[in-house]
């Protein structure tokens, strides 16, 4: 039987090359998607101004994310976590995000027009100069929250806890 054909040094060089730098692509896409590329989660690109319209984001964690002027027009959050989130900017327009929690998120000069937060958990969230006509914020917490300037015509806040939160003309409830 005869000997395996061998390679000559040159050869070998360039097929471990060949391997190492695979190997290298391999891992940069890995980090890349990982860490460095916004995460898209059901067509949604999670970064700011992004068109997010009708996304259905039902219970994801965008704990911390960034989606200032970000648009979610009748979009589903029920339940979604956007603790400490920046949508300032944003606009939520018939959204529901009912049972979500936006507790420390920055929501200042959003548009939240017939938006739907029954139950949710809001505690420490910034409102200010907000859009929140029509929204409806039964039985939520709103702890600490500020909505001062916010445009509330029509707003509902049926059962809503309001300890210590700024009100649309400044004064603070409870607390």
């Amino acid at each position: 039987m005869a000997p395996p054909p061998r390679f000559s040094p040159l050869v070998r060089r360039w097929i471990i090359g060949s391997i190492v730098a695979a190997i290298a692509l391999v891992v940069w896409i890995v980090v890349d998607q990982m860490f460095l590329s916004p995460r898209t989660v059901n067509g949604c690109r999670i970064e700011p101004n992004a068109n997010c319209s009708y996304a259905n984001l039902t219970g994801e964690d965008l704990a911390g994310a960034h989606v200032s002027g970000s648009e979610f027009y009748r979009s589903v959050l029920i339940g979604a976590i956007m603790v400490d989130v920046d949508a300032s900017g944003a606009r939520f327009y018939q959204s529901r995000l009912a049972g979500a929690n936006l507790s420390g998120g920055d929501f200042s000069n959003a548009q939240f027009f017939d938006a739907d937060f029954t139950d949710a958990v809001l505690v420490g969230a910034n409102f200010s100069g907000a859009d929140l006509r029509y929204a409806d914020f039964t039985g939520a917490d709103l702890s600490g929250a500020d909505l001062s300037g916010a445009n509330d015509e029509e707003l509902v806040l049926e059962g809503a806890v309001l300890d210590g939160t700024t009100l649309p003309d400044g004064t603070v409830v409870g607390g």
